[in-house]
């Protein structure tokens, strides 16, 4: 179950993940999310999208807040969420955090 955390106004549910690579499996990073179970995406900081270097996987097309349309590379990005481990697509727009669909 996971833990509020009384830092966020209102306070959130915080839960660990554990993003892996998904080719090897080897490479993992530990961080602290913020459970949003109304959010349209989730994020992963640019530093570590970079330095796992996420193996591509086709495009997707996106359509901003403006209409504006844009395809990017997708990637492919493991995430382990108590206990729960899902391979999503995702993907880097340039100049903000890499966004993994849900």
């Amino acid at each position: 179950m996971p833990r509020y955390d009384d830092s966020h106004v209102p306070p959130a549910p915080i839960v660990d993940v554990i993003v892996r690579h998904p080719a090897d499996g080897i490479r993992t990073a530990a961080l602290r999310g913020k459970l949003d179970t109304g959010a349209d995406l989730s994020a992963i900081p640019d530093s570590l999208a970079i330095a796992f270097q996420f193996p591509g996987r086709g495009t997707v097309t996106t359509r901003d807040y403006k209409g504006e349309i844009t395809t990017h590379v997708a990637h492919s990005v493991s995430l382990e969420i108590e206990g729960w481990r899902k391979d999503l697509p995702g993907f880097q727009k340039p100049g903000r955090s890499f966004l993994c669909l849900t």
